[in-house]
């Protein structure tokens, strides 16, 4: 269980990188994004499970939310 929670972190953290690093440019795009999950389950491990990767993209202003 514990590779998979780690797999699972290193996924989203690595999302969260591309997405701040390829859709919030100062000056040029508005301040945050958005990630936008899968599914509810999705949304509800990665809260549940990964606090602090989810403190880490709230301070990089990439703002997770359920499609």
């Amino acid at each position: 269980m514990k590779v998979a929670q780690r797999a699972f972190q290193a996924a989203i953290g690595k999302h969260i990188k591309d997405i701040q690093e390829g859709y919030t440019l100062a000056g040029e795009t508005a301040d945050s994004a958005l990630m936008f999950l899968p599914s509810e389950a999705v949304y509800a491990e990665l809260h549940a499970n990964s606090p602090k990767t989810v403190e880490r993209s709230h301070r990089v202003q990439v703002l997770d939310c359920v499609f």
